[in-house]
Order: structure tokens, then C-alpha cells, then sequence
């Protein structure tokens, strides 16, 4: 009389599915939360591109209505000032260091532009403008002219 003999265990076959599909919903996993991370510091550059947009017009106030910047030239980060350094330095961080934002200005304008965590750009400016544009390109930017373009 023939017995049949049972394995205790699971085949390779069984094993490597098992493992490819682990592998697969890694990956997925793994490519979701990038995405997720990618749009958070968006979004916290965005917030700090406003901070230091409400800082520029509170400085403009400060000023009796006739000056945007505390500082000098085109560029006026007043870096002393620590609520901007901080800002500057977290879009710094944020944006994968692509650099700090800009600010420009000229008598009674201002404009600040950055680059955010996906590359693409983003603009305010003192007439309340608010631009984004892709990674190539000038949109998304200041002009000559302190304008967003």
C-alpha cells in the first residue's frame, strides 16, 4: 500500500511570489511618500515666501510708506533682521538648497522669487501678483521691472 507523503513547508516558487510582492508594495510605498514630502516643502516655502512678503510690507510701513527694504541695493534681505534670516534659511533648506529667495526692489516695488522643492518656480510681488512657473522658463519670476512674470 502506497502512503502519501506530505511536505510541511512552502516551495520556492511560493517563496520569490511572496518576496516580488513585498518588493513591489515597497516601491509603491516608498514613491507615495517622496511625492507626499515633495508637495509638504511646497507648501512650507509657499508659507515662508508669504512671511517674508508680510515682513517686506510691514518694513514698508515702518518706513513711512516710502521704502520696501531695510537693506541696500537691489538685494535687501536685511539678514540681521533674525525672522528673515530664518525664513531665507529654511527655503534654502526646504528647496533642496536651490538657493535662497530674491528680493528686489526699486523706490516703491518690490518682488520675491524662489525655487520650490519640485523645481518650479514661485513669485509675489508688491502689487499682490502671485506666479508659478515650470523648472525652464522665466515665468514664475521677477522682471526688471520688480514685476512677476
Amino acid at each position: 500500500m502506497k502512503t502519501k507523503i506530505h511536505k510541511n513547508g512552502f516551495t520556492m516558487i511560493e517563496l520569490l511570489v511572496v518576496i516580488s510582492v513585498i518588493v513591489l508594495l515597497t516601491a509603491l510605498v516608498i514613491i507615495a511618500v517622496t511625492q507626499v514630502r515633495i508637495k509638504a516643502n511646497n507648501s512650507r516655502i509657499k508659507s515662508d515666501m508669504d512671511q517674508l512678503r508680510k515682513q517686506a510690507e510691514v518694513t514698508y510701513v515702518a518706513n513711512g510708506m516710502a521704502n520696501y527694504c531695510i537693506g541696500t541695493g537691489n538685494s535687501c534681505f536685511d539678514l540681521t533682521n533674525s525672522e528673515v534670516k530664518q525664513l531665507s534659511d529654511d527655503i534654502d533648506i526646504r528647496n533642496g538648497t536651490n538657493g535662497v529667495p530674491t528680493l528686489n526692489k526699486n523706490e516703491g516695488a518690490f518682488c520675491i522669487d524662489a525655487v520650490l522643492a519640485d523645481d518650479s518656480k514661485m513669485c509675489y510681488d508688491s502689487t499682490g501678483k502671485q506666479t508659478y512657473g515650470p523648472k525652464i522658463g522665466t515665468a514664475g519670476t521677477c522682471n526688471t521691472t520688480v514685476v512677476c512674470q
